[in-house]
């Protein structure tokens, strides 16, 4: 997960009274995160949250104009519930059978409670941590739930400092494919 993904999800979801979220984009085929979409249209209430249709919208918008692909759905929880609801799970399982062609489908979960030791599947927000899963096809039909290894790609304080240093604006990251096959 980028960097810049990690900050955008703090500034959105950490902090704030949950239920909150949005979607996670990426490079297709590739296992990295490099886009956040919030949803600010969203169902919410203390305690659940539904993704709007805005934000089907927005998705499809970003995969036909940015060459992105949907990963999956983050949302925050309240307090230290820092796993899936069994809804979220059902919503999980969901997420990967509408798109069979990916090997997993993502739901994260931004808790409000700091992360004392964080476990290989989460990573400390300024705001509250987050703590990564993923629905994978199970042997026999439906989906399993399950921490998913996370690791930051650490690239935006770098791309700050080096637009700082050359006397540009804000620093922004991106991928972009090299151009081998």
């Amino acid at each position: 997960m980028a960097d810049w993904v990690l900050r955008a999800l703090d500034a959105e979801l950490g902090g704030h009274p949950p239920e909150r979220g949005g979607a996670l984009l990426g490079p297709p085929g590739r296992p990295l995160l490099t886009h956040f979409a919030p949803d600010p249209g969203a169902r919410a209430s203390a305690c659940q949250w539904a993704p709007s249709p805005a934000l089907g919208e927005r998705v499809a918008a970003l995969e036909r104009g940015e060459g992105l692909e949907l990963k999956g759905l983050v949302h925050s929880h309240p307090g230290a519930l820092d796993q899936p609801s069994a809804q979220d799970a059902r919503e999980l399982a969901a997420g990967l059978a509408h798109n069979p062609h990916l090997g997993c489908y993502l739901g994260p979960v931004v808790s409000l409670a700091p992360a004392a030791a964080p476990g290989a599947h989460e990573v400390a927000l300024p705001r509250g941590k987050l703590s990564l899963f993923a629905a994978r096809r199970a042997r026999g039909g439906g989906a399993e739930v399950r921490p998913e290894p996370l690791r930051a790609v650490p690239l935006l304080r770098d791309l700050e400092r080096a637009a700082a240093a050359l006397g540009g604006g804000r620093a922004e990251g991106f991928v972009t494919e090299s151009g081998e096959g």
